[in-house]
């Protein structure tokens, strides 16, 4: 017998991070086959914007839409936001991968004939994927149990889904003109339109690892960003490393420009 057909990844340009790369390896390697997995798109809103899009996986009744956060240890929050252990807070992420799933069901329902006729109920169904071994959600929202999925996870929960969605509205009658449709949508641009707070102005020239980009914060003031990679390695040990030397190298500029040798620093781990 013929083993069965690994998921189709449909994967433009590199992962943005280490836990991207990790999530794709884990969809590519737990989801059933013949289920397709698109990667690093981008959906234009009717007003212009844009919105990421991590991974979009195509089952035989369902799409999903997966935002893959890296965030590790304990998350507080609420409907609203949430807050890292290391203090930074950000709008709660639920908020963003619900809109991008209506914005790309009303997309599909425009573009594939008949769709829109044969399945009238929610067949984009949005998900936050927590590719950190460690993390602990401490956040009051009633969204959380059925829409925030760890890596552990992945090859139980999606196919459960997707069984029960067979039921209600299953889209295996256009499948793949949908695959066509959403592998043909507007690739991820290699720099990031955002960064967290930042918005990126340019990229500027800059040598040895990382980028340098200009950015403006949202409170309006200006920024220079140098973005650094983390190693490919998943080992924490070595990540860990990793990012005491940079903190060593941000302490060493910020105690230059306390002597006006240096230009000020602000720090800002993703």
């Amino acid at each position: 017998m013929a083993a069965p057909k690994k998921p189709r990844l449909i994967q433009v340009g590199p992962f943005v991070g280490v836990g991207e790369r990790k999530a794709a390896e884990c969809l590519d390697r737990e989801l059933p086959g013949g289920w397709r997995i698109i990667c690093n798109k981008e959906l234009v809103d009717p007003d212009g914007s844009t919105r990421e899009v991590d991974f979009i996986v195509v089952a035989p009744h369902t799409i999903f839409i997966i935002d893959e956060k890296s965030w590790s240890g304990a998350i507080h929050g609420n409907e609203t936001g949430w807050v890292l252990r290391t203090g930074e807070s950000y709008i709660n992420p639920l908020g963003k991968v619900n809109h991008v799933a209506k914005r790309l069901a009303g997309l599909l329902r425009r573009n594939i004939p008949r769709l829109k006729d044969k399945v009238t109920e929610h067949f984009v169904l949005p998900r936050i994927v927590l590719s950190a071994d460690d993390v602990r959600l401490f956040v009051h929202d009633p969204r959380i149990r059925d829409q925030v999925v760890r890596l552990s996870e992945v090859g139980e929960h999606f196919p459960r889904i997707d069984r029960q969605q067979a039921h209600l509205a299953s889209i295996e009658p256009f499948a793949e003109q949908i695959v066509a449709e959403l592998a043909g949508l507007q690739d991820r641009p290699k720099i990031p339109r955002n960064v967290g707070d930042f918005e990126i102005l340019e990229t500027l020239d800059c040598a040895g690892v990382g980028r340098t980009l200009r950015a403006k914060h949202r409170d309006g003031s200006e920024r220079i960003l140098k973005l650094i990679p983390r190693p490919s390695t998943a080992v924490p040990e070595d990540i860990a490393a990793y990012d005491n030397l940079c903190l060593r190298e941000y302490e060493a500029l910020k105690r230059l420009s306390g002597e006006s040798v240096a230009p000020g620093v602000d720090p800002y781990f993703s």
